[in-house]
């Protein structure tokens, strides 16, 4: 009898994914730490404040109403 090199039959995608751990859809944030809602929010605020705030995304001043002259981001 010869030997035959086969590939290994690869389970489908579908099975895969269900083997795979669940994240819970419902994290909660640790007491005493803010939510990225809390501080979007807070940068709200200050925007509407003062006019600017830091960047939420490199810490450079972002003015309300335009976007970040360093990184070029903005809130919408």
């Amino acid at each position: 009898m010869g030997a035959t090199a086969t590939t290994p039959a690869r389970p489908h995608a579908s099975r895969e994914r269900r083997s795979l751990p669940r994240r819970s859809a419902a994290r909660r944030p640790e007491p005493g730490r803010a939510t990225l809602d809390d501080r979007i929010t807070a940068l709200w605020d200050r925007l509407v404040a003062d006019g600017t705030a830091d960047c939420p995304v490199c810490g450079s001043e972002l003015a309300a109403g335009r976007p970040c002259e360093s990184c070029g981001s903005e809130l919408s």
